[in-house]
């Protein structure tokens, strides 16, 4: 990425993203698949206590849904590095953390208690995959119209 936009090859800069965000999305819904199959599995190498495997199996299989969102955001934040526009990139980690899984993290957890606190980390990564991507989208768009491309 930061070759091609160094040489301002801004079709392959596109290409690039489109083909990572396909690649990386199908691969993370493969392993979401996989784990949240095999969690009660993969729990009990750990465990033998069936209460454990029942609670650590329903936290794998919540965890396992950030993975389609979580690869995007890395993207589009080592996009923004690459391009060297490391503000951008750490906006995206400032917002994720501090603004909402934090906040999310305590409301989910007083209002729904384990369960809303399990959920909080997956909201946060679907939120941000969006916020990335169109922040990425905005920026870059925006610099490839000024050199007309």
């Amino acid at each position: 990425m930061g070759y091609n936009y160094g040489a301002k090859n801004h079709p392959r800069m596109k290409a690039i993203l489109k083909a990572g965000v396909m690649i990386v999305t199908c691969t993370e819904l493969v392993l979401m698949v996989l784990y949240g199959a095999l969690a009660p599995l993969l729990i009990g190498i750990f465990s033998e206590s069936a209460k454990v495997i029942k609670i650590g199996a329903r936290v794998l299989r919540n965890i396992m849904f950030i993975l389609p969102f979580v690869g995007t955001v890395s993207m589009c934040r080592m996009s923004f590095q690459a391009m060297g526009k490391p503000i951008y990139a750490f906006c995206i980690t400032l917002v994720r953390q501090l603004i909402l899984y934090i906040p999310l993290l305590l409301v989910l957890n007083s209002l729904f208690g384990f369960g809303g606190m399990i959920k909080a980390q997956p909201i946060t990564e679907a939120v941000m995959m969006t916020v990335s991507l169109a922040l990425l989208y905005i920026i870059t768009v925006k610099e490839w119209e000024e050199n007309g491309v």
